[in-house]
């Protein structure tokens, strides 16, 4: 199963995003959990094609998701000016999620670059 946060598509599955979303109501009426979205985008889009990991790209935040729930509503308590809080956006990334025990994250920090 894969996650469905960061989709990247080619035209021939975007044709298919309806079946997806037909299955997701299906499969959630029988097992009403997150997961089942996530479920039937994997189904749909492996009979596409060839499906890929993003990691080497895209951080997902769910170890930290505490820390950055925290971070993002003191964020938007500060800066509730649209115009304002799009330009400290990149305030967000400049500090890292402490955490010694995963080198891949940290490295994850490294490659941004604002």
């Amino acid at each position: 199963m894969w996650n469905a946060g960061v989709l990247g598509l080619p035209a021939q599955a975007v044709q298919r995003l309806d079946t997806v979303l037909a299955l997701t109501d299906q499969l959630y009426r029988l097992y009403p959990k997150h997961v089942m979205e996530q479920l039937a985008f994997s189904q749909v889009l492996s009979q596409v094609g060839k499906l890929s990991a993003a990691d080497a790209c895209i951080h997902h935040y769910w170890r930290d998701k505490d820390e950055w729930n925290s971070r993002l509503a003191d964020f938007f308590a500060t800066h509730v000016d649209y115009a304002e809080a799009r330009a400290q956006v990149p305030t967000l990334f400049r500090t890292p999620v402490p955490d010694a025990e995963s080198e891949r994250r940290k490295s994850w920090w490294k490659r941004f670059s604002f």
